[in-house]
């Protein structure tokens, strides 16, 4: 695969948004990303599902991914590999329930590793402070800016979300890192006092 090729294809799509150099530059990245798969041992994802769905995902992610400055192949490892990882610990938190209830264990789901840990108070009091700040800042955003960010955040997927506001994909896409960029930037505007 050509990586220069391929940036190349990925900054004339986010431009053009044409839909056949799309289906073409995921096609071309399927090798790749089987080969991510074996790199990074996510080899209980079906090659199958990396064809069907998740190349469409991480490919589509990483043109949108804006607010990253490094080239599409970069994003697009980067992206893959959270895609990858989101969904096994989604499918080892089913299983794990699963065995939970159907053995009637009665350990906590903490102790089965398939809950997070109760945050501290002081934690917890941050997550909440950034969570309004977060509504604050897309209180003037259309509406359905705002229903992207919460139906992504909540893990849905881009043809979910497509199809709960009948609306294509790339829309959702191109909403969802807009807003996420103006969350950032704002909350990040100053890093020097860090």
């Amino acid at each position: 695969m050509d990586f220069n090729l391929v940036n190349q294809y990925a900054e004339e799509i986010k431009q053009s948004g044409d839909a056949e150099q799309h289906k073409r530059l995921i096609s071309d990245c399927i090798p790749y990303l089987l080969y991510l798969r074996t790199k990074f041992g996510f080899l209980s994802i079906p090659k199958e599902d990396i064809k069907n769905e998740l190349a469409y995902d991480a490919v589509s992610d990483a043109i949108m991914k804006e607010s990253d400055k490094l080239p599409f192949i970069y994003r697009l490892k980067n992206t893959f590999r959270d895609i990858c990882r989101k969904r096994i610990r989604i499918t080892r938190e089913h299983d794990s329930n699963l065995m939970i209830e159907k053995y009637d264990i009665r350990i906590p789901k903490l102790l089965m590793g398939t809950s997070a840990p109760q945050k501290s108070p002081p934690t917890q009091s941050q997550d909440n402070e950034l969570v309004e700040m977060a509504n604050n800042i897309l209180a003037d955003h259309d509406p359905f800016s705002k229903k992207v960010v919460l139906q992504k955040t909540r893990g849905s997927t881009y043809p979910e979300i497509s199809d709960i506001f009948e609306t294509p994909s790339n829309e959702c896409k191109r909403v969802y890192w807009h807003d996420i960029d103006v969350i950032r930037t704002i909350l990040n505007a100053n890093p020097e006092e860090e």
